[in-house]
């Protein structure tokens, strides 16, 4: 690392600091009525060669803004599906020189009279390699959260637990605002929860990440990019969502955003309060006839009162033209209660009842989240030379009270005086350190290169004291784990261009070092190992219309602090979970072709995957008290074949069509406490949106997804499906907005599956309170155009 540093040195002295350059070029693009169109993209290209510069979207002004460009030749390329591409007259511009160059496209759709003509930006679109779904133009997102969003994206799965797939793979690591969230999975389904679909502009999904990237996550990346102000002066929104599923949601907001000359000012609050409710059903049938129960079953039906305070904070500052610092603060803290009261029977091998059970169970859990990070940027020369890093602290802590009692009834349903008392009083807490330096520099006109290095430190502490009341006998089985996990990494990146051909090659270096301690038993396990991540990525771009890309990654997912803490959750006299100290990473290596044509209109992609060691859920059975026990456990191997497919257009003015499929095929292999198995099987998903822009303002969105019954590991999920149906209209001079959104509207996206363990078969069924009728207001306030400076 040292000898990257001082590459890194070298580079910074031996680079030519050349005087600044603040010229621009500001307009408006038009259609052929003279109104200004919206999500227009625009291509800044310098003339002679051709090459790419910039490029930026039309906001709802149709507006555009290039800045600190250096004296030249230059063109300007507009795209918009639905209109004829439109490449202007060259421009001249000199050192300092402002100018403005209006753009006028034209439609090549059919005009027609009756409807109001309104420009929309492609729901799902790919650039630079990227799936990106837009999601603040999406109205039956309006007054969900990040997590309900995530579930309707093209290739995401997400089930029950908050555990997210993507095309299929687990592993999957998880940025805010292009910042890591170094989170357990517990955590970071509460913090998807508590982030409203109103303060999100899109999600980038990316399956093959460069080495710039850390190389956590096997199944690649997703970006949850926030809403940020672009305009110049003061501006900002707020928002307010009221609705009910079976029970009230409600939530409220506001967005201001300050930017003038140097200072870029932006801070959000948004608040939740809301009552979940969730229905859980296993049913659990076991044909060897040894065992005391035949068959189990329970069901649990959980009231959830929810509340969440979200504050983020950022800004930058330029200090001169060259260099700029910027800040990032982003606090959340909330309460989540639960109330479940549930039934359990077990039948003897003739098939009479047994015993059965009364559950209740409470609890409630608080949490307290802070992000800050403090970073900066410094440009050498107008040619692409830029350092810049941060430096961040993410924590998390927390308090959880649960208290579980199971009244045992005997076969003729009389109390057995046996009670069952599962209690347990949890103060966790975790840190997260972590800082990052990059390097950028051209090398001519068709070369460049990236690197950089990074160090990542993680301690969590889980003091669980727990005590279990059962044959009239209290035991104390509580216990203190302690985890630390150090990631130093180093990465270097080139970029070479050959006309309509790009070339990609990176190569990325990890240390990880761990320790995991019980503290109340001694026992204390480490590990150390080091990782190279090689990765690629070839572009032909024929011509604005068509693209393709081959990309290839190597990925790590390491075992979490959960995964690896092995004190054993009690869930009741029949079921428990916990972890196991001795698991491995799971390594993957992916490959994916993608194709776009027709400007974006239709991308195809195909992906395949191997993954030595996957970690898989799964369960073992206890013999001595029937009890099933389930943790991670690695598996030999894992492939995944996938092909994506999204199409998107304006059928007509009036009526915008966004439309994706994935059809995804896993192979499980490996040896279990049931033997050895090998389980495949494909299943493919569908999304589909309808845009219809009426008159007076008024927009009407249909959407629907289908999800067929497909397999993971040991598991097989049933089909389900879901339709939406949103309608907005916009009012007080278009500043203000009015949506009603109805969601899951016969109540259909739910979880279901079963799995088969040796001899023991399990069904088992979850759904969750999303069905919901939504009212969304918003407002929009300050100045909303931009200004030449």
């Amino acid at each position: 690392m040292k000898y990257l540093i001082y590459i890194l040195l070298f580079w910074f002295g031996a680079s030519n600091i050349a005087l600044a350059q603040n010229a621009s070029i500001t307009g408006t693009v038009t259609d052929e009525n003279n109104n200004p169109v919206e999500f227009v993209n625009i291509k800044l290209i310098s003339l002679p060669d051709s090459a790419k510069v910039k490029v930026q979207t039309t906001n709802e002004f149709g507006q555009y803004r290039f800045n600190e460009l250096p004296a030249g030749k230059y063109a300007l390329v507009s795209l918009l599906i639905g209109y004829d591409k439109n490449v202007s007259e060259s421009i001249i511009l000199l050192q300092d020189e402002k100018k403005t160059f209006k753009v006028s496209i034209k439609s090549t759709v059919l005009k027609t009279a009756e409807i109001t003509v309104t420009a929309k930006r492609p729901l799902v679109r790919v650039e630079d390699g990227k799936m990106i779904v837009d999601v603040e133009n999406t109205l039956s997102n309006s007054g969900q959260s990040a997590i309900e969003v995530l579930r309707k994206s093209p290739g995401v799965f997400i089930d029950q637990d908050g555990k997210i797939q993507l095309k299929g793979k687990s592993g999957v690591q998880v940025m805010l605002d292009d910042k890591v969230m170094y989170m357990s999975e517990d955590q970071l389904a509460n913090l998807l929860k508590s982030i409203p679909a109103d303060q999100i502009k899109e999600i980038e999904l990316i399956t093959s990440p460069s080495a710039k990237y850390d190389a956590t996550g096997t199944a690649g990346i997703i970006n949850i990019k926030l809403k940020k102000g672009a305009y110049e002066g003061w501006n900002g929104s707020t928002n307010l969502s009221v609705g009910s599923g079976k029970f009230r949601k409600s939530s409220v907001g506001a967005n201001l955003t300050y930017k003038k000359n140097k200072i870029f000012f932006n801070t959000g609050l948004q608040h939740q309060n809301s009552v979940n409710y969730s229905d859980f059903y296993n049913d659990r049938n076991d044909s060897d006839p040894t065992v005391l129960n035949k068959r189990i079953y329970n069901s649990t039906q959980y009231e959830m009162p929810f509340t969440n305070t979200n504050f983020n904070l950022k800004g930058e500052y330029k200090v001169t033209e060259k260099t700029s610092f910027t800040f990032d603060l982003n606090d959340g803290f909330g309460r989540y209660n639960w109330h479940g009261n549930g039934f359990s029977k077990q039948y003897n091998q003739s098939d009479a009842v047994r015993s059965s059970f009364s559950n209740k169970d409470d609890g409630y859990t608080q949490w307290f989240n802070v992000y800050t990070s403090l970073g900066f940027k410094h440009k050498f020369d107008t040619n692409a030379t830029v350092l810049d890093g941060y430096a961040a602290y993410n924590s998390n802590f927390g308090h959880e009270e649960k208290l579980q009692s199971l009244i045992q009834f005997d076969s003729l349903g009389a109390d057995a005086k046996n009670p069952f008392y599962f209690k347990n009083n949890l103060n966790y807490y975790s840190n997260k350190y972590n800082a990052q330096l990059d390097f950028k520099k051209k090398l001519g006109e068709k070369i460049k290169i990236e690197t950089g290095i990074k160090g990542v430190h993680l301690d969590d502490n889980n003091p669980n004291n727990i005590t279990i009341t059962q044959n009239h006998a209290e035991k104390d089985v509580s216990n203190y784990f302690i985890y630390e996990e150090n990631v130093y990494a180093a990465y270097g990146l080139s970029y070479l261009n050959f006309g309509k051909w790009n070339i990609q090659a990176g190569l990325r270096v990890e240390n990880t070092q761990t320790k995991g301690t019980l503290s109340l038993i001694d026992s204390v396990f480490t590990r150390n190992y080091t990782n190279l991540f090689p990765t690629g990525n070839i572009t032909f771009v024929p011509n604005d219309k068509r693209s393709h890309a081959l990309m290839y990654s190597r990925r790590i997912t390491r075992p979490e602090g959960d995964q690896l803490n092995p004190v054993l959750n009690i869930i009741d006299p029949y079921n428990a979970w916990g972890g196991d100290p001795y698991l491995l990473p799971q390594y993957a290596d992916n490959t994916e072709l993608t194709n776009t044509f027709f400007g974006g209109g239709l991308v195809a992609s195909a992906n395949y995957t191997y993954v030595k060691n996957p970690i898989v859920w799964t369960n073992k059975l206890s013999k001595v008290d029937n009890r099933f026990i389930n943790g991670p456990r690695n598996l030999e191997f894992q492939k995944s074949f996938g092909v994506t497919i999204s199409v998107n257009a304006p059928i007509f003015k009036w009526w915008q069509t966004s439309n994706s499929g994935a059809y995804i095929y896993n192979q499980f292999v490996g040896t279990t406490d049931f033997g050895k198995i090998d389980n495949q099987m494909g299943g493919w998903t569908a999304n589909s949106t309808q845009t219809f822009s009426l008159p007076k303002d008024f927009t009407v969105e249909a959407s629907g997804m289908y999800n067929s019954p497909t397999s993971y590991a040991f598991s097989k999920s049933y089909a389900r499906w879901q339709v939406n149906l949103s309608v907005q209209t916009k009012i007080w001079k278009k500043k203000a907005s009015i949506k009603l959104a109805f969601n899951d509207m016969f109540w259909t996206f739910q979880y279901g599956g079963s799995n088969q363990m040796g001899t023991s078969f399990q069904k088992s069924g979850y759904r969750w309170d999303n069905r919901t009728v939504m009212f969304t207001f918003s407002y929009r306030f300050g100045n909303q155009l931009m200004k030449s400076e």
